[in-house]
């Protein structure tokens, strides 16, 4: 079974979150592509969204010049969902206490919402791409 779990978080933050979670689910990745997302000024280049992917996984995160708080994205499958779960929530609520926000309670698995409102489909929108079907097809 899939579940997408998903989450805003300071671009402060965004070295730290890829090797964190990458580690969880076993993705390897290039520290180079980090930075040509995180360092692009482009705001609607494909450039902007980081895409890490491996058997069953997938970790996005849009790195768009536009602001920056970032939305990270994960699909997994169900071995790595409670984990998964378990890091983004002390993670999110590390950083919401960080700025005085309040915390969260839990992390909802989203994969499901076909409404349009998950931090993928906004992505999705804004680069008029289809990470999610994607994703199904491999």
């Amino acid at each position: 079974m899939v579940h997408q779990y998903e989450m805003y978080f300071t671009n402060e933050y965004l070295e730290e979150l890829v090797e964190v979670f990458a580690s969880i689910l076993n993705l390897k990745y290039d520290e180079k592509d980090v930075e040509i997302a995180s360092t692009s000024l482009s705001v609607h280049g494909l450039e902007n969204v980081l895409l890490i992917k491996g058997a069953g996984c997938l970790l996005c995160i849009d790195c768009n010049a536009r602001d920056y708080i970032c939305p990270l994205v994960i699909m997994c499958q169900d071995n790595y969902a409670d984990k998964i779960k378990a890091a983004m929530l002390e993670w999110d609520n590390k950083i919401r206490e960080e700025y005085y926000q309040k915390r969260r309670e839990e992390i909802v698995d989203v994969y499901n919402v076909m409404d349009g409102s998950t931090m993928l489909s906004e992505i999705e929108r804004f680069y008029n791409i289809s990470i999610h079907d994607e994703f199904i097809k491999e």
